[in-house]
């Protein structure tokens, strides 16, 4: 049998503990605000869209509708029913003053629904009625930031409360 033999100097190694791992919280706490951050983009983008662009392409194709039938100079049951089936996307949404929509649905059925004929002049008027009913609800840009800051203001003065 071989004798074992060791070097003339015995080397010492320092051998140390493995040190356990521990919970990194910083990587926690910037994933949660990474998380709350994604969510406050996504619920203004729907907000956004469903306040801002669902009425203002409701507008459009009402003053495209509009301009149609201006230039045609008549008045046919497509371009009736097309409106109809915009105020009734409208109303979904709910893009309307309850009290205006529902001024505004009894002349829309009078008008679709009624079986006679409608004149050029009456179906103007309730397209112009609707439109303005449109542009009278939808908010504008001062009235939401002021609106926002009211808000923050009082989530403000309850924390320091």
């Amino acid at each position: 049998m071989a004798e074992l033999q060791l070097p003339d100097k015995e080397v010492l190694i320092d051998i140390e503990a493995p040190v356990s791992i521990g919970t990194d919280w910083w990587i926690l706490v910037e994933l949660g605000l990474l998380l709350v951050s994604i969510a406050i983009v996504v619920m203004f983008f729907t907000w956004f869209r469903r306040v801002f662009w669902g009425s203002l392409k409701v507008q459009y194709q009402l003053k495209q509708s509009l301009r149609l039938i201006l230039q045609a100079n008549q008045c046919t049951t497509n371009d009736v029913l097309r409106v109809n089936d915009l105020f009734v996307q409208a109303k979904k949404s709910q893009q309307l003053d309850a009290s205006v929509a529902m001024q505004l649905t009894v002349r829309f059925n009078q008008l679709c629904f009624s079986g006679q004929d409608v004149s050029c002049e009456t179906f103007k008027g309730l397209l112009d009625d609707f439109i303005q009913a449109l542009q009278d609800v939808q908010p504008t840009f001062k009235d939401l930031t002021l609106g926002v800051v009211s808000k923050l203001g009082v989530v403000v003065r309850g924390w320091l409360k």
